[in-house]
Formats: C-alpha cells, structure tokens, sequence
C-alpha cells in the first residue's frame, strides 16, 4: 500500500533524515577532539563552544525543516513497540561492548570476556533471525 501523502514525499523525509543524521554524526565526532582542538589551535572556550554549537544548530535546523518541510502520510500503520528486538539488540550491544572494554584488563580469556562475546554474539544472531 502507497503512502497517500505528496508525491515525493519519501525522497523529501529520506534527505531530512540523511540531513539530520549527518548533523549527529559530526557533533559526535567534534566533541571527544574539542579540547585537543582548542589547544592545538589556541582557541578560547568560546570558541570551541560556538565550534561544537554549530553541528547541533545544524541538526536543530534540520529537524524543523523535516517538521515543516516533509508532508505527513496519511497512512497510519498501528504497531506496538518491538520488545524482543530491544531487549536483543541491548544484550546484543551490552555484550560485545562489555567484551572489548573487559578483555585487555581482565584478559581475553577471562569467564567475563568469554561470556560476553558469547551472550552478545548469540543476541546479534537472534536480533537479525527475529527481524
């Protein structure tokens, strides 16, 4: 079933969210290397924050361009909230996170590491076969 929206209207929330999504990506990146940044390039505080400001200014314009921009659907679709696949996709997460974080202190051959990798290989496998 087509959405009954505007015709383009998929492309337009498609660009908005590519647009919104890359305005997130480099707030992500530029935070952790702001205050390398500031001193290697002698910036002020000031400045690094206006520096930092700018991606999120560009994802805040982002978000009110899709609000305002992008139709909505006409299409209402009721589904629930996807239980499973949270609750996999966290252990899935959690337990590689855990494993890589763990390993070189604890050592890779730990009961922790080795059942972390364990859990969130064995939740990464349920995740993909139950979506």
């Amino acid at each position: 079933m087509q959405p009954q929206g505007t015709p383009g209207a998929g492309r337009n929330l498609a660009l908005a969210t590519i647009a919104f999504a890359l305005c997130f990506s480099a707030w992500g990146m530029l935070a952790p290397i702001a205050p390398g940044l500031q001193d290697d390039l002698g910036l002020s505080n000031t400045q690094t924050a206006i520096m930092i400001s700018i991606p999120v200014i560009l994802a805040a314009v982002s978000l009110a361009a899709t609000v305002f921009v992008v139709p909505h659907s006409r299409e209402h679709v009721e589904t629930g909230f996807d239980i499973p696949g949270a609750i996999l996709s966290v252990l899935a997460v959690g337990g590689l996170v855990l494993a890589i974080q763990e390993g070189p202190e604890r050592g890779w051959t730990s009961p922790l590491t080795i059942a972390a990798f364990v859990i969130g290989l064995a939740a990464s496998v349920a995740f993909v076969r139950a979506e």
